[in-house]
């Protein structure tokens, strides 16, 4: 997808060494305590990139 259009790919909360389903499987747990840092990201993200009304 990122040959076709720019962007970026980000996986939270994954090391790329311990074993996990993948996401849309029905044994996949997510960890709940990257929640906050997930949105704390989200939202910075946003701040910096639009201007303060």
């Amino acid at each position: 997808m990122l040959e076709a259009c720019p962007g970026a790919y980000f996986w939270l909360g994954t090391d790329g060494e311990t074993p996990s389903k993948p996401l849309h499987n029905a044994s996949y747990d997510f960890n709940d305590a990257l929640i906050g840092p997930g949105v704390a990201m989200w939202v910075g993200l946003v701040e910096k990139q639009l201007p303060a009304a």
